[in-house]
């Protein structure tokens, strides 16, 4: 009886093992080579969040990391880098506390057109969104995106 429970509590685990192994090793999301989903502007994009965020998450966040994919236009307000060395670029409207913050790629981040951008900069960006904004009056948050580059404009 020992021996089956045993049995049994090997092939679960190794059966785990297999699964977790199986979604560690899934290629990752191309964001860039993907086709852009929403193309919209910071100010609709926080208006949007601030009339409804619940159906605005529902609309565009996924549960499996799949979430919709941006084209952004907007004001720089503000240039920083994380400890990625990734450069942090806020689209914000002018005289606004809430915008989007968009973290750039690696390589987008090295690319000559980004370490060219100064805040007042009109620009559009590309990028997947991880989480919308939050109202909260004591600690306001801008929308953050992630694996984002400059959108090129057509010529």
């Amino acid at each position: 009886m020992l021996k089956k429970i045993l049995i049994i509590i090997v092939i679960i685990g190794a059966a785990a093992g297999a699964y977790v192994a199986y979604l560690y090793f899934q290629p990752h999301r191309d964001v860039q080579a993907s086709k852009v989903d929403v193309v919209i502007t910071v100010k609709d994009l926080v208006a949007e969040y601030k009339a409804s965020a619940d159906s605005a998450n529902a609309k565009y966040l996924a549960a499996n990391g799949e979430s919709k994919i941006f084209a952004v236009s907007g004001k720089i307000a503000e240039i920083t880098e994380n400890s990625n060395k990734e450069k942090v670029v806020t689209l914000r409207e002018e005289g606004k506390e809430i915008g989007v913050a968009c973290t750039f790629t690696a390589e987008a981040s090295k690319d000559p057109a980004t370490q060219k951008l100064k805040a007042g900069d009109m620009i559009t960006v590309k990028g997947a969104i991880a989480s919308g904004p939050d109202f909260d009056p004591d600690l306001p948050t801008d929308a953050t995106m992630r694996d984002c580059a400059l959108k090129p404009t057509k010529k």
